[in-house]
């Protein structure tokens, strides 16, 4: 319950100070990474949390680093297929 209370005043301070544009706002849309940028930063974090579970001296400090680098690796995953369906062009073939 308390970790949900930090999580809902992180984002309200993020609003606060401004990071976050309105949604629909020609800010927010400029701002807007790339599937590719977004694939990178999957492969990146996935690289990381493996690394991380290497080093882990805890085994469930070990597992909570492959969930994430699992996650990660999902997240790349998905990213791919969007990216092949927006190169493709979405549509159906005649």
């Amino acid at each position: 319950m308390a970790a949900e209370g930090r999580h809902r005043w992180r984002a309200c301070a993020t609003v606060a100070r401004g990071s976050v544009g309105p949604v629909g706002s020609l800010a927010a849309m400029e701002e807007r990474p790339t599937t590719q940028e977004l694939r990178l930063q999957q492969i990146q974090r996935e690289r990381k949390e493996r690394e991380e579970a290497e080093q882990a001296e805890l085994e469930e400090e070990e597992r909570s680093h492959v969930r994430r680098a699992d996650k990660a690796a999902y997240l790349r995953e998905k990213l791919a297929d969007q990216q092949d369906a927006d190169e493709g062009g979405g549509g159906v073939a005649p």
